[in-house]
C-alpha cells in the first residue's frame, strides 16, 4: 500500500507561520506531512538567522549556500580569522537576541542584474556567483532585518518561531564542495519546534558521540583513517575478522539463494565506461587512469557494467533465468574532500552487489525474494527500516515510456508485498527506478543502505539476449540489488548500534583467558589450543598484571566473552566462564567449556528462499 501523499500545498492554516515568495514553487512533493514541511521551513529559516547574527559580528563574512538538513541546517562562510568551537557561543547569543525582537522576514524579486549589484557591493562574491549560476532574469531576495541573502524560501514568517536552536560544530568546507575551489568553514546548528523536542536531540548527540563509531572503531583497532589515503581507511586486524564475517554472511546468504560468485577488474577501460552510460553520466565521479596510447581507464565505481559483459559473453536460455550475480570487489569513488565522513561516506569499498538477469514478467516475484531476505538481514541486527521508491530523475537514461513500464513493475511489486512505502520523485539511478530501503540506528537516525533498482538501459547498451520457450530471441532486465549496500557504512552502523560489542559469531576476539598468575599459564595454553581448533577466535592475555586490571581491559576492548583460570580451575582442570551481561558464571570442564562457546558463537542459520 503506498503511504506517500507526498504533493503538499501550502495550507491555511500553515499560512501564517510560513512564507513563500510569489516566484517560489507552492507545491512541495519531497515532504510527507506538514509537520516535515513545517520543519524544513524553519531549518531553512535558522540558517538564514545564524547567518545574520554572524554578519553582525564578523561584517567581513562571506557567505556561500545555507541550506536545511536532516534534523538541522548548516551555512558555509569565509571569513579571514577562522571560527572556532569556542566562537559558537556569542553568535548563538545574537541569534537569540534577533529572536527575541520577532522581526518578519520579508522577500523581494529582483532583476538578476540589480541583485548582482546589490551583493557585489556588499562584497558577497559567492552571491553574484550563484546569480550567474542561477541564469534567470529575476531572483529572489530575502531580508531579516539589515541582513539580505539570496533565497526563495520556504521561510517561517517570524524569527520567534526559531527561539530553540543550538549551534553544535564547525568543520572544513570547499565552496560548491570542490577542494580545487576556496576553503570554507561550515557552521552546523540543529532547531526544534519546543524546547522538549531540541533537549532530546541534543541528548542523542551526546550518547552519539560515545558510539561514534570512528572512536570506537580506533579504540577497539578495527580500522584507522590515515592522511595518505582519504576516503579510504586502513582496516586493522579486528576490523578484518569482522569485515570478513560480514561478508561471509552476506556472500553465503546469496548463494544459498541461487548467485554465482564473481569478481570485476578493479580498472576498466573507457570503452566499457561509454557503453555502459557512466562516461556520460558518471565520469566526473571516477579515478580516471591515462593509458600508454593516450586512452583513459577508470577505476571501477560500480560492477554492474562487468556483470552486463559476463551475461553477454554466450547464448542463454530461458531456462537459465534468473540468473544471478554477486561480487564483493572494492569500488572507488571521487567524492569530494568535504562528503568524506568516516566509514559512513568513502573513495573507496565495498558492495555486497548483485544483478539479477530475468524476464520483465518475473520482476514481481524476484523483488518479493529480495525483500524476504532483506527482511532476514536486518532482523538478524535487529534494525527497523522504512521503503521508498525512487522514480525517474532529470539526467535519466532512454524513454518516458521504458521509465513508465519500470517504475509501474516496482510500484505492482511493492503494492503486492502488502508493505508500505513512501514515493521519492525524480531520486532514481540514471538507469532506473529503484526502492531504497533506510535502516533506523540506535539512536534514531535513518540510513540508507539496501537497494534494488530495475534497470532496462544496460541491457540495451550491451545488447544482451536470451532465448525464449518459442525460440526467440528478448533482452532481459536487470535488477541491480544490494542489501548491505556498502560494507562499510553498514559495519558503521553496526559499531554505533552495537557500542562497539558485536554479537559472538562476529566478534573479533570470541573468547579472552585470563590468568590470575602465569603459574597458570600451562593450564590457559591447553585451553587456548582446544579453542582454535574448534573454531574459536580465542586469546590468551599474556601480560603480568592483576585479574582486575586485566578485566577492565578486556571490558574497555568489548571483549564480551572471558575464561578465568586461578587455582581452583587450574586443579580441578576447569574454566570460569564470563559473559558480558549474565550475571551467573559457568564452571566447566575443557570439552564443555569448549562446547559452550562454540554454540553460543554459532552463526545465525540462513535461510533459502
Amino acid at each position: 500500500m503506498c503511504n506517500s501523499a507526498l504533493a503538499k500545498v501550502i495550507d491555511d492554516n500553515l499560512d501564517d507561520i510560513i512564507q513563500v515568495p510569489d516566484s517560489g514553487a507552492k507545491t512541495r512533493t519531497d515532504f510527507v506531512s506538514d509537520r516535515d514541511f513545517y520543519l524544513y521551513s524553519l531549518r531553512h529559516s535558522c540558517a538564514h538567522l545564524m547567518a545574520a547574527a554572524i554578519k553582525a559580528i564578523y561584517p567581513d563574512a562571506k557567505f556561500g549556500i545555507g541550506p536545511a538538513i536532516e534534523n538541522g541546517f548548516y551555512y558555509d562562510i569565509y571569513l579571514d580569522e577562522p571560527i572556532s568551537e569556542h566562537d559558537l557561543k556569542p553568535i548563538e547569543k545574537k541569534m537569540k537576541k534577533i529572536t527575541s525582537q520577532n522581526l518578519k522576514l520579508a522577500y523581494e524579486d529582483m532583476s538578476s542584474a540589480d541583485a548582482t549589484a546589490k551583493f557585489a557591493s556588499e562584497n558577497q562574491d559567492f552571491k553574484t556567483e550563484l546569480i550567474s549560476d542561477i541564469g534567470a532574469e529575476e531572483v529572489t531576495v530575502f531580508s531579516l532585518g539589515d541582513f539580505s541573502d539570496l533565497c526563495r524560501g520556504p521561510h517561517v514568517a517570524k524569527t520567534s518561531l526559531m527561539k530553540n536552536f543550538k549551534l553544535t560544530s564547525v568543520s572544513a568546507a570547499y565552496w560548491k564542495g570542490d577542494q580545487a575551489n576556496t576553503s570554507m568553514q561550515r557552521i552546523y546548528g540543529t532547531v526544534w519546534e519546543t524546547r522538549e523536542e531540541l533537549d532530546a536531540y541534543l541528548k542523542m548527540l551526546e550518547s552519539a558521540k560515545e558510539r561514534d563509531h570512528r572512536k570506537l572503531g580506533e579504540k577497539i583497532g578495527l580500522f584507522k583513517a590515515m592522511p595518505f589515503a582519504p576516503g579510504s581507511p586502513v582496516m586493522l586486524p579486528n576490523g578484518m575478522v569482522v569485515f570478513r564475517e560480514m561478508g561471509n554472511f552476506i556472500r553465503d546468504l546469496f548463494l544459498k539463494n541461487g548467485y554465482q560468485e564473481v569478481r570485476a577488474p578493479i580498472m576498466c577501460h573507457q570503452s566499457l565506461w561509454e557503453k555502459s552510460g557512466h562516461w556520460e553520466k558518471y565520469k566526473e565521479d571516477m579515478f580516471l587512469i591515462e593509458g600508454e596510447k593516450g586512452d583513459q581507464y577508470g577505476l571501477k565505481a560500480m560492477n554492474c557494467p562487468v556483470h552486463m559483459s559476463i551475461f553477454g559473453m554466450r547464448p542463454r536460455s530461458y531456462r537459465e533465468l534468473p540468473y544471478r550475480l554477486h561480487d564483493q570487489g572494492a569500488l572507488h569513488r571521487n567524492e569530494a574532500s568535504g562528503a568524506l565522513s568516516g566509514m559512513t561516506r568513502l573513495k573507496m569499498f565495498c558492495q555486497d552487489d548483485s544483478h539479477v538477469f530475468l524476464p520483465l514478467e518475473g520482476v514481481g516475484e524476484e523483488i518479493a525474494r529480495i525483500l524476504k531476505l532483506t527482511d532476514f538481514v536486518y532482523s538478524t541486527f535487529n534494525m527497523k527500516y522504512k521503503i521508498n521508491l525512487s522514480t525517474k530523475p532529470d539526467n535519466a537514461l532512454g524513454t518516458d515510456e521504458e521509465w513508465e513500464i519500470a517504475e509501474a513493475a516496482l510500484r505492482k511489486a511493492l503494492e503486492a508485498s502488502g508493505r508500505e512505502y513512501l514515493v521519492k520523485e525524480g531520486d532514481g539511478a540514471f538507469y532506473g527506478p529503484k526502492i531504497d530501503f533506510d535502516v533506523e540506528d540506535v539512536l534514531g537516525r535513518s540510513w540508507q543502505v539496501a537497494t534494488a533498482q530495475l534497470d532496462f538501459q544496460q541491457p540495451q547498451r550491451f545488447d544482451l539476449k536470451y532465448t525464449d520457450e518459442n525460440g526467440e530471441e528478448q533482452m532481459p532486465v536487470v535488477i541491480h540489488n544490494a542489501i548491505f549496500g556498502a560494507i562499510e557504512r553498514f559495519l558503521a552502523i553496526l559499531i554505533e548500534n552495537y557500542n562497539g560489542r558485536f554479537p559472538l559469531w562476529m566478534a573479533p576476539v570470541q573468547a579472552r583467558i585470563l590468568t590470575i598468575s602465569d603459574d597458570f599459564m600451562p593450564w590457559a595454553q591447553e585451553i587456548h589450543e582446544k579453542l582454535l581448533l574448534a573454531g574459536i577466535r580465542a586469546e590468551i592475555d599474556v601480560s603480568g598484571d592483576r585479574l582486575g586490571k586485566k578485566i577492565a581491559l578486556a571490558e574497555s576492548e568489548k571483549v564480551s566473552s572471558l575464561m578465568v583460570i586461578g587455582q581452583q580451575e587450574f586443579d580441578n582442570k576447569q574454566a570460569t566462564l564470563r559473559i558480558f551481561g549474565e550475571e551467573e558464571q559457568l564452571v566447566l570442564g575443557l570439552e564443555d567449556v569448549v562446547a559452550e562457546l562454540i554454540k553460543r558463537c554459532k552463526r545465525p542459520d540462513l535461510p533459502k528462499l
